[in-house]
């Protein structure tokens, strides 16, 4: 859905304000809404036919995975239940 340079754009938006110690600086401010207006612009293009929450769900765990890998977030906000995006680690083993 999403190539690799149109992520690496949004993860380096993702966390300069989702990892930001001051959520109201301008710099902060300006990379969220740069975020959103780019996530909107792939949504037309790319995934019109998905609902905007749906992509928008989708694009934030790519980051939030990219992230991950490169350990720039830790693993405990994977097995968070609220943000759906792995099960917690008791439910990996059988």
């Amino acid at each position: 859905m999403i190539s690799e340079e149109q992520l690496a754009r949004l993860v380096a938006l993702y966390s300069e304000f989702h990892q930001a110690l001051d959520p109201f600086h301008p710099s902060v401010l300006k990379a969220e809404k740069e975020f959103f207006e780019l996530l909107h612009s792939l949504h037309t293009t790319h995934a019109a036919d998905l609902s905007y929450d749906d992509f928008r769900r989708y694009a934030v765990r790519r980051c939030k995975l990219h992230l991950w890998k490169n350990r720039s977030l830790p693993l405990s906000l994977f097995s968070q239940p609220e943000i759906g995006l792995m099960p917690s680690p008791c439910c990996w083993q059988q």
